[in-house]
């Protein structure tokens, strides 16, 4: 027991205002350790606050360097999510032409409709289920048709799509073969052409093929474009069609691939435990357990930038000897 004489010394009371802040960091080192998180972290940093999100969000202008660190610089916002990427899912699906990462991955993990944000339904994530051929969207449920780059329900896509035989009395059939298509039931149920390769349909079901209209026009206004300096720029341009089809159409089987293996949320490291929406972009999330929390849904709810279709790059699909309904 200390003489009563004697004072024992009592901590100082630390001031919130001491203590060091992530954000206190300059921005090439934030940047920095941005490139170690893993892309379901990546989706919610970009939601903390501005800073954050103008270093992860390609939509958003990069900051001036502080010049406060000599061995790193600025990188790309599309930078990070590339190496976040290849880090943690080694093998998985590099962005479509013209498309960024983030774009890629509200198509990959998103549960809402582009156009009206209609939400998939509970319990029936939009992915291929027990049968290949209804696999959504339908009419009600929502699923990306990774041809058309697009990730929607039903009732949207359905007015969005151009049969051949339309397409050809329409006087765009010279376009076709830069034009990606995709395979429908009668039902509206996506089935890619993969599973097409793998398994023959049930008699008597018929497969309708469709074109996508926002697709047409973007490539109509090109060639329009392309025409105003010459026939012989016009010529080579059509040329070019088959190539950059094919080079579209081959990006989307290989999302189409990954997409039946099963769940894309199942290819990172730990496999969520919570399915509730809210779970992905709560307020006062716990960053150190973000990855055992389902990833998040890009969507326009959670204030991304909204995918633009004026971006594709329309492609053919050589579907063999399969038959279709006009």
């Amino acid at each position: 027991m200390a003489p009563s004489h004697i004072r024992v010394a009592q901590p100082e009371a630390t001031s919130l205002r001491d203590k060091s802040r992530l954000g206190d960091l300059s921005i090439e080192i934030l940047q920095h350790i941005f490139t170690f998180v893993d892309p379901i972290s990546l989706g919610r940093l970009i939601r903390v606050n501005r800073s954050f999100r103008s270093l992860i969000d390609p939509a958003v202008s990069l900051p001036q360097a502080s010049g406060q660190v000599k061995h790193l610089t600025i990188r790309s916002q599309d930078l990070i999510w590339t190496i976040s990427r290849k880090t943690f899912i080694q093998g998985f699906p590099k962005p479509m032409n013209a498309m960024n990462e983030i774009e890629m991955w509200r198509l990959a993990l998103g549960r809402r409709c582009q156009y009206c944000n209609r939400k998939a339904r509970q319990g029936e994530p939009s992915l291929p289920r027990l049968s290949p051929w209804n696999a959504g969207p339908g009419m009600e449920n929502v699923r990306t048709i990774w041809p058309f780059r697009v990730r929607c329900c039903g009732k949207c896509l359905e007015p969005r799509l151009i049969k051949e035989t339309d397409l050809l009395i329409s006087g765009s059939s010279a376009l076709l073969p830069g034009l990606p298509f995709a395979i429908f039931t009668p039902s509206l149920d996506y089935v890619p052409s993969l599973t097409l390769r793998q398994m023959s349909p049930p008699s008597g079901l018929q497969l309708t093929k469709f074109y996508f209209k926002p697709q047409l026009e973007e490539l109509q206004r090109r060639r329009d474009s392309t025409r105003a300096f010459g026939i012989a720029a016009l010529e080579e341009w059509y040329k070019g069609l088959e190539d950059s089809g094919q080079q579209h159409n081959a990006s989307a089987t290989r999302f189409d691939q990954w997409e039946l293996q099963g769940p894309l949320w199942k290819t990172f490291p730990h496999e969520p435990k919570n399915t509730s929406d809210n779970a992905f972009f709560s307020p006062g999330i716990n960053t150190n357990q973000v990855e055992r929390v389902l990833p998040p849904q890009f969507t326009q709810q959670d204030d991304l930038p909204i995918l633009s279709l004026d971006d594709n790059s329309p492609g053919s699909l050589n579907m063999g000897s399969v038959r279709y309904g006009k």
